[in-house]
């Protein structure tokens, strides 16, 4: 396993304050962590530290191996579907191309081979039909595939994913989880996710993220580990009759 990024004793937040504190984190290029917490806790402030958007305030982000700071780690990003102005008036096509954006000259335009490799990234997503439709046309689910194909079309080292089950139909969810297990033997992934029980047959490790960060080496967590790491979230198990499983309430 060769190790990607080092996260050591980081606190990171907005403006003075802080979100996350004392994170400690190593990621390594086979990981597929699944990333869970109650909202607020410090999920979303997690990728962007990984993204660059926000810098520690505290402690230290280390990509490996050591590069210069324009030779960072290809990373693939999924935004939560809520951050996309579906008003911006561009083609399905050009978003999934805009995806290799930055690893291109100021400028430079598309390759036909570039060209070709969306093409077949929506054909694989079984949406080539759309290429010159805008995002504004398109349903919750159709949009998570072309930005997914936008995140992967790189060929990334790492690729993260904000909630990508949001507005997603049921097999697109399903095929979703099995494609993303084929990608990690290409890359590490972190997903982050309120769904508990869909993705335990999917990840490999699990961070729970509350203001710190706990990291459990298994895709299985129990309830009273759960406690312990002061991450309370929503539990859904499977059974003949869909239900879900909420925590005691304390006796006032």
């Amino acid at each position: 396993m060769k190790k990607l990024v080092e996260i050591k004793d980081v606190y990171a937040g907005y403006g003075g304050g802080a979100v996350l504190k004392n994170v400690n984190l190593d990621i390594y290029d086979n990981d597929f962590i699944g990333v869970i917490g109650p909202n607020g806790g410090g999920k979303t402030t997690l990728i962007k530290l990984l993204l660059g958007i926000i810098k520690p305030h505290q402690g230290k982000i280390q990509w490996l191996p050591e590069t210069s700071e324009h030779e960072k780690l290809n990373i693939g990003y999924l935004p939560q579907f809520q951050s996309i102005d579906k008003q911006f008036p561009i083609s399905v096509l050009e978003v999934v191309l805009s995806g290799v954006m930055n690893r291109k000259k100021i400028l430079s335009g598309y390759t036909r081979q570039e060209k070709d490799k969306a093409r077949k990234m929506l054909s694989r997503m079984g949406i080539t039909h759309l290429e010159r439709n805008t995002i504004g046309e398109l349903s919750g689910g159709e949009l998570q595939r072309v930005l997914l194909c936008r995140a992967i079309i790189s060929n990334p080292q790492m690729l993260l994913l904000d909630e990508p089950n949001t507005f997603v139909d049921n097999q697109f969810e399903g095929e979703l989880y099995e494609l993303l297990k084929e990608l990690n033997e290409q890359m590490a992934i972190l997903l982050i996710t309120h769904d508990l029980g869909t993705i335990t047959p999917y990840v490999k490790t699990i961070a729970c993220v509350n203001r710190e960060v706990h990291y459990h080496k298994s895709n299985v967590i129990t309830e009273k580990q759960l406690s312990a790491y002061n991450c309370p979230i929503q539990l859904i198990t499977h059974g003949e009759v869909p239900h879900t499983v909420l925590g005691k309430h304390n006796k006032s």
